[in-house]
């Protein structure tokens, strides 16, 4: 996500999804790679899922500074 500007968690998703999607085509097409891209856009559109569970979006560098915070926010993630 951008700090340049807001951005809702839904509009995150989708702007992933539409990269994902775009990348993957271009494996796929260009470099002949096996893999589907539905299936790719459909994880990058559900990859921010764990942290709507209460937790929010936590900014990477804090969340993986210390070990044990990192432990914690994964037990409050959903599954």
């Amino acid at each position: 996500m951008t700090a340049r500007e807001p951005e809702t968690c839904a509009q995150h998703s989708f702007e992933v999804a539409l990269i994902s999607h775009q990348i993957a085509l271009i494996g796929k097409i260009k470099f002949k790679r096996s893999y589907d891209p539905s299936l790719i856009t459909l994880a990058a559109l559900y990859h921010e899922a764990s942290e709507s569970g209460g937790v929010g979006d936590i900014p990477s560098p804090l969340k993986y500074y210390n070990p044990e915070l990192t432990e914690q926010i994964k037990k409050l993630k959903v599954r």
